[in-house]
């Protein structure tokens, strides 16, 4: 316990869990008021936020534990649709990185390994 940790390192242990809490209400007086809005655009909707990065964190979980990633009854949690709200949030905190990475009508990764390696499949309900 002799050595002092980086803020990086620090940083960067934190979980995906753990950045979503920190949109969340019980946070909302003490970090998002105070803190955390300044980081986005302004006007933006902390419980809209929240959702959009606990809709990542519970497909990150689902593929962290090998659970089903498609479920027809449950569109929001399909990879290309968080796909998108990652590239949302990526684009509201760093445009220019965003449109570097990624330009504007221009797939991404994902939806091109989706549209590269489709395959048939026969679903009976």
């Amino acid at each position: 316990m002799g050595s002092k940790a980086a803020a990086d390192q620090v940083l960067s242990s934190m979980t995906l869990g753990f950045w979503t809490h920190m949109t969340d209400r019980t946070h909302e007086r003490d970090l998002w008021i105070p803190c955390i809005h300044h980081v986005w655009p302004k006007g933006t909707n902390r419980v809209e936020l929240h959702r959009k990065i606990q809709t990542i964190n519970t497909l990150r979980n689902r593929v962290a534990h090998h659970e089903h990633l498609f479920n027809p009854g449950d569109t929001s949690l399909l990879p290309t649709k968080v796909d998108e709200i990652i590239l949302h949030l990526f684009r509201q905190l760093c445009p220019e990185a965003a449109e570097w990475l990624y330009p504007v009508n221009r797939p991404t990764p994902l939806a091109l390994f989706f549209k590269e390696s489709a395959f048939s499949a026969q679903v009976h309900i």
